[in-house]
């Protein structure tokens, strides 16, 4: 599950802190727009990645290339004019805004490729090359890994909207249970060997 390639390490510095940073803003940005100022006022409506930056699921990021998380925006529902929906809404922009950002290197890729840019960067052409595929990577892994409908995960509120309220109680009850479970799929590999699939096969498409 892990790579300890220092070099390998050293590139994924931009595509990580792109990611997760990207990720938080959306889920503030979309809070923002729905009439919570929570995370404005906390300072998390902001592209600072030191901001949103979680040390143990960035090095997770960091080692797996596919699973890893941020600090979680706050927000208060009771702001909302539609609870149920907004929260929804605002567990979806984290990971589309992954998938758009996703779309939007491959794009920058492909225009590359076209006008032959790479080759005309002496020495570090390769390696920005390998960052675009990093950042085409890390985006689709983390968009689709906070798509998995598992507390505390972006997916599970999704999954929400459409589940009784007495399940969704449950599971934020339960929540450090919920949580044990999630770090130890992740620890033993179960969790990245069913998403790894999906993420190659979206990555594929897109580079």
């Amino acid at each position: 599950m892990f790579d300890f390639d220092i070099r390998g390490i050293f590139l994924m510095i931009i595509p990580v802190l792109l990611a997760l940073t990207v990720h938080e803003y959306a889920h503030a940005l979309a809070a923002y727009r729905l009439g919570d100022n929570t995370a404005k006022n906390e300072g998390r409506l902001t592209l600072n990645p030191l901001a949103h930056l979680d040390p143990i699921g960035t090095l997770m990021l960091f080692l797996s290339k596919m699973i890893g998380w941020a600090k979680p925006v706050p927000f208060d529902p009771r702001n909302f004019k539609n609870p149920v929906r907004d929260i929804t809404l605002v567990a979806l922009a984290g990971p589309v805004s992954n998938f758009i950002l996703a779309g939007l290197m491959s794009i920058a890729l492909k225009v590359f490729y076209l006008l032959n840019i790479f080759s005309y960067i002496p020495g570090v052409g390769m390696e920005a090359e390998y960052i675009f595929h990093l950042a085409i990577l890390v985006n689709v892994s983390l968009g689709i890994f906070n798509l998995l409908p598992v507390p505390p995960l972006d997916g599970f509120k999704v999954l929400s909207y459409f589940l009784p309220f007495k399940w969704v109680h449950f599971a934020y009850k339960n929540q450090m249970v919920f949580t044990i479970v999630f770090v130890a799929l992740v620890l033993t590999g179960v969790l990245p060997s069913l998403i790894r699939p999906m993420v190659w096969t979206v990555f594929s498409l897109l580079s």
